[in-house]
């Protein structure tokens, strides 16, 4: 049965999802039925036959399959596959797995040690270079890319998006990086664009019709400048892309129940060209405002003509899970970074 299919009935002794989505969603998208879905799991990939129940203690990928089967975005399962060595894979791709490499890394599986334990990736914290070269290259190997085609710029929260190609290849690494760039885009296969994560948001973009790829940073400053929405007009620009033929993914971030912030952050969220007034709340309690900054990234693609349902949003909050993920507004400095990556084969 192909990837996202659902059956019509129970397939025997297959395991019922723990959760369904809304009446909203099951409008929205009319792949999503009122009666309960049913999923498939594989150590790897979907499509190695339906699972069967043995109790709560079974793992899938080393995970506990409890963990599997609460995960749910609204349109189609997404599912985390975390590895020893500090994978965090979105297997909603699966069926570009043979076009893309993608990828976003826990804090767990590197060699790093103190506040950057374990698989810190930045390249602008005092922690030991060699450890950090390290992870890379642990990083890098379990994800089948080499560190010398990865492409990284130096990210100042802006909405600058650029084209890279195989002449950036080692920009990061082992040359300098590109200033002021928080966005690239690239049709070129082995070009591996990576960007840096410590709560921001990481948008994932992929056209399976022009073949090309784009990988976004958006920090508040960047989602409310819609950096997002720069990347969909670049795509257009460059390649010809059509915003409807957009698969997009929105990466592990800072949830809104985190995301604490005062009048001028809401200020220029309510000042973007988009209504995003249902991703602001107000705690009287605390008289600060909070935001869902992912969900304001997804209004920004829907308005650049990415189809809702091409939209999937990973559920994970940076700051909310510190055994999974560094986070820069729950440690300040003492904290290791993240990086997104994604390449076309």
């Amino acid at each position: 049965m192909p990837s996202g299919c659902r059956p019509r009935r129970k397939p025997a002794g297959a395991i019922r999802r723990r959760c369904c989505p809304s009446r909203a969603l099951m409008r929205q998208n009319p792949m999503i039925g009122p009666s309960p879905r049913w999923i498939r799991i594989s150590t790897t990939k979907w499509g190695s036959g339906w699972s069967r129940p043995t109790g709560l203690k079974r793992t899938v990928g080393g995970i506990p399959l409890r963990e599997f089967t609460s995960l749910w975005n609204g349109s189609r399962p997404w599912i985390i596959n975390r590895n020893r060595k500090g994978l965090l894979f979105f297997m909603n791709f699966n069926d570009y797995s043979d076009d893309i490499v993608f990828g976003f890394n826990t804090r767990t599986g590197g060699v790093s040690t103190g506040v950057y334990d374990s698989m810190n990736l930045s390249l602008t914290l005092p922690d030991d270079p060699e450890d950090v070269m390290k992870n890379y290259e642990i990083w890098c190997r379990d994800l089948g890319v080499r560190m010398q085609d990865l492409v990284i710029g130096l990210q100042t929260h802006t909405n600058n998006v650029v084209r890279v190609d195989e002449r950036n290849k080692g920009q990061g690494l082992f040359r300098t990086r590109m200033k002021d760039v928080d966005g690239m885009v690239t049709n070129v296969p082995g070009v591996a664009l990576v960007t840096y994560h410590a709560d921001c948001t990481p948008v994932y973009l992929y056209d399976p019709v022009k073949k090309a790829i784009g990988m976004v940073h958006a920090g508040w400053r960047g989602t409310v400048k819609e950096i997002a929405g720069a990347a969909v007009r670049k795509l257009q620009t460059e390649f010809g892309t059509e915003p409807a033929d957009l698969v997009a993914m929105i990466g592990p971030c800072i949830s809104k129940e985190y995301f604490e912030c005062d009048r001028d952050v809401v200020d220029a969220v309510r000042a973007m060209n988009i209504p995003a007034e249902e991703m602001i709340s107000y705690d009287t309690v605390k008289n600060k405002y909070h935001v869902s900054i992912a969900g304001v990234n997804r209004l920004v693609l829907e308005a650049a003509g990415v189809p809702g349902d091409h939209i999937d949003m990973q559920d994970r909050c940076t700051y909310g899970n510190p055994s999974l993920f560094f986070s820069h507004r729950r440690d300040g400095l003492k904290r290791g970074g993240h990086c997104a990556l994604l390449m076309l084969r």
